[in-house]
């Protein structure tokens, strides 16, 4: 049996299960609340491998995978997910904070020049 938890919760979050069955026969659970149908265990990879699908900034966090086997002691991994957010849509600025889209200039040499890069997301 294989179970997933977020690292801050107790109860699992996704379970494979061959208890009694063969591997083409698991029962597979994914939390509604968690993963839903986004997640799958592939078993036909070297090593198995919790896929998910559609990866949000929600799912960020530290999980722990606990495999448990029918003759051996369990074994516990953790893993810890960080997801990037590509920038929605950029403004630049200059240091007064006026508009700056397009050409700028022209600059007398040796001058300064200011620009902020901003993500309109970070305004939300």
């Amino acid at each position: 049996m294989v179970l997933w938890f977020r690292k801050s919760g107790g109860k699992p979050i996704y379970s494979f299960d061959v208890r009694g069955r063969s591997f083409n026969k698991a029962l597979q659970w994914s939390d509604p609340g968690a993963f839903g149908p986004r997640a799958y265990f592939a078993t036909l990879t070297r090593p198995a491998s919790l896929t998910l699908t559609s990866v949000q900034l929600d799912d960020e966090g530290v999980y722990r995978c606990r495999v448990d086997f029918k003759n051996s002691p369990t074994r516990n991994f953790q893993i810890k997910l960080t997801v990037i957010v590509p920038p929605h849509q950029m403004l630049l600025y200059d240091k007064s904070g006026a508009d700056v889209s397009g050409i700028i200039g022209p600059l007398e040499e040796g001058s300064t020049l200011v620009l902020v890069c901003e993500d309109v997301r970070s305004q939300l």
